[in-house]
């Protein structure tokens, strides 16, 4: 499935799906940022996160992500999420889909908890 979405993204002329998942994990961290050291350089670069120091300690450096990175990021989850649709869920009723998820965030949950402890 990920060489299909692979294909599409490039077919749109979109980066690589692995700008996707560094784009939502920066997105969906604390007010959109994390350390830097967690991105690469080229997204900077690129115009897609922007650099800042941490107020609190000035070794450690953050990125944020910009709006031109929120936008990529949207764009490039509605290939994904099709494809996603039409190779995977598609095979599922609207309630054997629910229940899937239901079951994921319930994964997701019991691995949040126990790396907390």
């Amino acid at each position: 499935m990920l060489k299909e979405i692979e294909c599409r993204l490039a077919a749109e002329k979109l980066p690589p799906y692995a700008w996707y998942d560094v784009l939502w994990g920066l997105e969906s961290g604390p007010e959109g940022t994390r350390r830097m050291h967690e991105l690469a350089n080229r997204l900077e670069a690129q115009g897609l996160v922007q650099r800042s120091r941490s107020s609190e300690d000035g070794r450690a450096a953050f990125a944020s992500i910009t709006d031109e990175g929120r936008a990529l990021r949207k764009q490039m989850w509605q290939i994904y999420q099709s494809t996603v649709q039409e190779l995977s869920l598609s095979a599922f009723s609207d309630q054997e889909q629910t229940q899937f998820a239901k079951r994921l965030d319930q994964a997701a949950r019991q691995t949040r908890q126990s790396s907390n402890t």
